[in-house]
């Protein structure tokens, strides 16, 4: 059992630090600012892969 933990345990760990891939980006709540000066600004587009470090620098 407890073998069966930690290798459950090393997968997800491993999941968690495998990159994504960015297939939507979805932007709520603009009122005063285009949805195209977002998007300029925005370091990421469709297709990139992203990692947590990317993630924490946004």
């Amino acid at each position: 059992m407890k073998k069966i933990l930690k290798t459950l345990a090393l997968l997800l760990a491993l999941n968690a630090s495998a990159d994504m891939l960015v297939d939507d980006i979805r932007i709520e709540g603009l009122q005063r600012v285009s949805l195209g000066s977002v998007l300029d600004t925005v370091p990421i587009t469709i297709g990139d892969r992203i990692d947590k470090e990317i993630i924490s620098v946004l």
